[in-house]
This record gives C-alpha cells, sequence and structure tokens, in this order.
C-alpha cells in the first residue's frame, strides 16, 4: 500500500514539472521580438562648391566709386625715373575691394576705385575670399624713404579671378578681410597699355611693372620684364546669366 502511495506522489509530481517546463519555454507571440532589416544609411546630399553659383538666371553685383585712401607706399627717394604712390581704399561697410589705387606721382589721389556688393542674396557666390596673397616685389635695395611691398591674391577656386593688386608699407603680408576676388563670368580681357609705373632707377633688386586696369581703376602688379598684352578687369555691367 505504501509503495502505490508513493508511484502516486512521483506521477503527480512529474506531470507538475513538466507543465511548467512547457510553460518555461512558451513565449507570447505578442510579446515576440521583432528583429529589423537593417536600413541603408542615408546619404547626405553633396555641398554645392563655392566656385559654383547656386541660383539661376541673372545675377549681378553693384558698384560704387570710392577716392577716400590711406596710403600704403611711395618710392620718393628712390631715385626712380617715374615717380609712384599706392594706396590702399577705405571701402564702406557692405562693399568688397577688388584691387588698391595707384598714380604715378606724389600728388593727392586724383581718382577713386570701384568697390562691389552682391545685388541681392542670391548673387553671393559672385564674390569669393582669397586663398592665399603672394608677394611679387619688395623694395629691399632701393633708395626709398619707406620700406613696401607688392602683393597679389590666389583665388579660391578656378571660377574665380582676383583683379587688383595691393601695395604694403613694410614686407609684411597684407590680407585685408574685404578684398574680393570675383566670379569668372564677371571678367574681360583687355589690351595692356604702357606702365604707369616701373621699378626703374630704383636701385631696387626686383622688377615691377605697375598697370592700370580701367574698369575698376584700380593696378595689377607684374613682377617680370614680359609686357603683358592684356589684362583681366571687370565688365561694365557685372551681370552674369546662368
Amino acid at each position: 500500500m505504501r509503495l502505490l502511495s508513493r508511484l502516486v506522489i512521483i506521477l503527480l509530481m512529474y506531470g507538475t514539472f513538466t507543465h511548467l517546463q512547457a510553460a518555461g519555454e512558451w513565449k507570447n507571440p505578442d510579446q515576440a521580438v521583432i528583429k529589423k532589416k537593417p536600413q541603408a544609411p542615408v546619404k547626405t546630399p553633396a555641398p554645392v562648391p563655392r566656385s559654383v553659383p547656386a541660383a539661376k538666371g541673372q545675377l549681378s553685383l553693384e558698384g560704387i566709386r570710392v577716392c577716400d585712401y590711406r596710403l600704403s607706399y611711395t618710392d620718393k627717394g628712390s631715385g626712380g625715373k617715374i615717380d609712384g604712390s599706392f594706396y590702399l581704399p577705405n571701402i564702406p561697410e557692405g562693399y568688397s575691394m577688388i584691387g588698391a589705387y595707384a598714380q604715378g606721382n606724389y600728388n593727392e589721389p586724383s581718382d577713386c576705385v570701384l568697390a562691389v556688393k552682391p545685388a541681392n542674396p542670391q548673387s553671393e557666390t559672385l564674390l569669393a575670399s582669397p586663398r592665399d596673397w603672394k608677394r611679387l616685389w619688395k623694395d629691399k635695395g632701393s633708395g626709398a624713404n619707406m620700406d613696401g611691398a607688392f602683393w597679389h591674391p590666389s583665388p579660391p577656386a578656378d571660377d574665380y579671378v582676383c583683379l587688383g593688386s595691393l601695395a604694403s608699407k613694410g614686407y609684411r603680408q597684407v590680407a585685408p578681410a574685404n578684398y574680393a576676388c570675383v566670379h569668372r563670368c564677371l571678367v574681360e580681357n583687355i589690351p595692356a597699355a604702357g606702365p604707369i609705373w616701373s621699378t626703374r632707377g630704383t636701385g631696387a633688386k626686383q622688377k615691377a611693372y605697375i598697370y592700370k586696369l580701367p574698369n575698376s581703376n584700380s593696378f595689377y602688379v607684374v613682377s617680370d620684364k614680359q609686357r603683358p598684352t592684356s589684362l583681366q578687369d571687370i565688365k561694365g555691367n557685372m551681370t552674369c546669366t546662368f
């Protein structure tokens, strides 16, 4: 009788254990973890290069003539064959300089240079800051009372042209924040007239020749003896169509 009772108890315990084990392995389908398929990474559009106008249609600049200057360099005392004075324009806020002013004498400045700004927000891509500045000449060896140098900027991309050069007092690099190179669509080639100044007779070790850009009225420096047949200056209407 005791043996029978023990068998019954063992069978009851086995059935309960089996039920609990099955319950532990069963998963509620409502709570099942759904594996999501991996999503392809979202591609960020490449930024539009600064050298390519983002807007289509007509883009243009507005211009103003600036006649207010501060002296950058003069070759007075050098004994040069041509007198030369070089000035940096005081550009109004909101406008950009595209070159500085030069004249072949020591008189007060007698003319003005062009400064520009975008005609509207869409036209901002017509202007770009220079990538760097390169010194093309310094007056070392000349008898001038003032040390000075000529600089020309490098454009940030092939679609831009830096038009006018600058003069500096001393030999330190110039890098005015308000200088702008212009989009190539705004540029035209013009015949090069004779230089308005040169280092001839100054005693300077390096040679330099200064040419006038008639549209912007700024100057361009050439540091070798080869005379340019043409120069690049800004177009009269300062408008491009894309």
